[in-house]
């Protein structure tokens, strides 16, 4: 198992595929050699950008918790995530 905590993005680099590369070339490769299976991500339950990244890289909803030591504004909720190691099955379910 993985987890990526957090993924902060200058703004030179948002737009352009930085996030798409790293979850499919790189994590691939990292994720085979170390033998993971899963990988655990967390982001704030508000941030709509980071949710459509994580959709488009196939992540699936676990849970959505309280989190004010984390989290200051908003909700103050984090949601995890979480996807198989790559290639990613459609057919995965987040309970699996």
């Amino acid at each position: 198992m993985a987890y990526i905590n957090d993924v902060v993005v200058k703004m030179h680099y948002s737009g352009k595929g930085n996030w798409k590369q790293v979850t499919t070339q790189g994590q691939s490769n990292w994720l085979k050699k170390h033998n993971v299976k899963k990988v655990y991500i967390a982001r704030h339950e508000e941030n709509l950008v980071s949710a459509g990244m994580m959709r488009k890289a196939s992540f699936q909803m676990v849970d959505t918790f309280y989190d004010p030591n984390k989290r200051t504004t908003g909700s103050r909720n984090t949601s995890v995530l979480v996807k198989n190691s790559f290639p990613c099955s459609r057919n995965f379910k987040a309970n699996n």
